[in-house]
């Protein structure tokens, strides 16, 4: 960016909490700190370039909020990712994340053209042949399954279905 106007002033850019790797190019003398980088600038005009990783991350909340206790959301930048059963299956519910797995991106043009998506490897639990609710010796089975994240800001325009942002984890 280009700042004008700014001749003997301190000008503080901000690091966000959800970008890794930051670096600064900049025509004036910068000091950095652990939440700011301090630009002096000495003459009227400067140029500004700050770069860093948007990493897709895994989020936890406090353990004091139990529907969502030892579970799991998934951030990339400033947003927050969210599955929704149009892109996946039925029972999101079922669906258990693969922390720390080669996650791939994609995109989506039936949202906003050009949408980012996140393809996150996943266990998904397969329901049980009977209509129980209860029973004493079940094996839990478990499919290999991709889930298709989408931003949470962009969910419910495509009809009426399921979503969910925290999912329990592995």
């Amino acid at each position: 960016i280009s700042l004008s106007n700014v001749a003997d002033k301190v000008i503080h850019i901000r690091k966000p909490t959800w970008g890794n790797d930051f670096r600064i190019e900049t025509t004036t003398k910068f000091e950095e700190t652990s939440e700011f980088y301090l630009l002096y600038s000495e003459t009227s005009q400067i140029e500004v370039t700050v770069t860093f990783e948007q990493a897709v991350r895994y989020v936890k909340s406090n353990p004091k909020v139990p529907s969502s206790f030892k579970k799991t959301a998934v951030t990339k930048g400033p947003f927050v990712y969210c599955g929704e059963e149009v892109d996946n299956e039925e029972n999101l519910h079922l669906y258990e994340i693969i922390e720390g797995s080669q996650v791939k991106e994609g995109t989506q043009n039936n949202l906003l053209n050009r949408t980012l998506s996140i393809i996150q490897p996943a266990k998904k639990e397969k329901l049980w042949a009977s209509s129980s609710l209860y029973e004493v010796k079940m094996d839990n089975i478990r499919e290999d399954k991709n889930l298709t994240l989408i931003p949470y800001h962009l969910w419910g325009n495509r009809g009426k279905n399921e979503m969910r942002v925290w999912f329990h984890s592995h």
